[in-house]
């Protein structure tokens, strides 16, 4: 099995035409607004922080610690992830 067979499925177009709506979701979003608020009370995250997001998915963590004020770098494996991410970064 190749190295990349496990994440291939990740840049189908038929995943992101199932799961896009998912993945960015109104739920989800705010679900991660609370998460990050979480994260920062237990870790005392001070204002712009600098945060490591490994591995940042669809950024939807990413993006909520940038809205509050932090320098945010994200790296995930899968490119169709960081380009989604990239262009919800676009449209905040």
């Amino acid at each position: 099995m190749s190295p990349h067979a496990d994440s291939a499925w990740h840049n189908s177009d038929d995943f992101w035409a199932l799961f896009e709506e998912i993945l960015f979701s109104p739920g989800r979003l705010a679900a991660a607004q609370a998460e990050v608020d979480q994260i920062s009370s237990l870790l005392s995250i001070g204002d712009g922080a600098r945060i490591l997001d490994l591995p940042c998915g669809v950024g939807r963590h990413a993006l909520e610690f940038a809205q509050h004020g932090h320098v945010v770098v994200g790296i995930d494996r899968t490119a169709r992830y960081i380009e989604r991410a990239r262009a919800e970064a676009s449209r905040r």
